[in-house]
């Protein structure tokens, strides 16, 4: 059942401790290592069997991809070890390189309850939910190809302000990004982000937590599994109100399906032929 849902990136576990149940370094070395592989596109696994190294490490988003988990990893750690009573780096480093390559790659296994972690750790790792893995890879969220376009066309209207005439071209390594894929990736952020508060605020209204609202918002939108306060690592979606699990049925649904998918079946327009 691990060894399925590691390679989907689905996160699903026969335990309610998930992977921590074990609580086996090596089990949880093995799982980091097919996660991590997990998360990356397809067409590069081709390229790794076949030994072209060089060509994998080219790949902008590859590289991208991996910066964000060392970065993650290290800053996880870092905060672990702050307030951890021995200050045991070791265990910290084993807590979070699990965590952060589970929650990035939208997997889902858990071996420690971030739910305690410090706050400014749970917003952390609320960022990480909304990046997600690469694109062609198993794994769900915004994917890191379209976090990159967006931080780009970020630094190019910034850079517009300085030089208003000048023509800014968004490139992701030699490739010139489409004019329409820049308004696709702009539109899709605003989707992402206006679905997640619309649905936090729908569930809000039916009593749950400020907290539980938002974060399982995420978790379901960008195809996390758990997320904080009563749906945290250890926790589960049961307290959800009847109506707040269909509106997180439909958040998954809109997630896993990128939401211009569900959006297209509903408009009359799209029915014609």
């Amino acid at each position: 059942c691990h060894t399925f849902s590691t390679v989907a990136t689905g996160g699903f576990s026969p335990h309610n401790g998930s992977v921590g149940v074990f609580n086996n370094i090596y089990i949880e070395g093995i799982i980091i290592v097919f996660m991590f592989f997990g998360g990356i596109n397809f067409a590069l696994h081709s390229q790794i069997v076949r030994g072209n190294f060089s060509g994998v490490f080219k790949n902008p988003e590859f590289r991208a991809y991996c910066s964000m988990l060392v970065i993650g990893i290290l800053l996880v750690t870092w905060g672990l070890t702050r307030v951890s009573p021995e200050g045991d780096a070791g265990e910290a480093f084993r807590s979070a390189a699990f965590t952060v390559v589970s929650i990035q790659t939208t997997t889902g296994f858990v071996t420690d309850d971030f739910n305690i972690w410090p706050e400014y750790l749970k917003l952390l790792v609320l960022g990480i939910m909304m990046i997600g893995g690469c694109s062609g890879s198993t794994s769900g969220s915004f994917k890191v190809i379209r976090f990159i376009i967006l931080i780009k066309i970020i630094l190019r209207e910034l850079t517009k302000l300085v030089h208003p005439r000048a023509i800014f071209h968004v490139k992701v390594g030699d490739k010139t990004i489409d004019p329409d894929d820049l308004s696709n990736v702009a539109a899709l952020t605003f989707l992402f982000l206006g679905i997640s508060a619309l649905s936090a605020m729908m569930l809000s209204f039916m009593g749950v937590d400020l907290t539980t609202a938002i974060s399982a918002s995420i978790a379901s939108l960008f195809n996390i599994g758990p997320g904080l306060g009563a749906v945290g690592a250890m926790g589960n979606y049961a307290s959800i109100p009847a109506m707040g699990k269909g509106i997180l049925i439909t958040c998954m649904l809109l997630g896993r399906l990128e939401i211009y998918g569900i959006i297209l079946l509903l408009l009359p327009i799209a029915w014609r032929k």
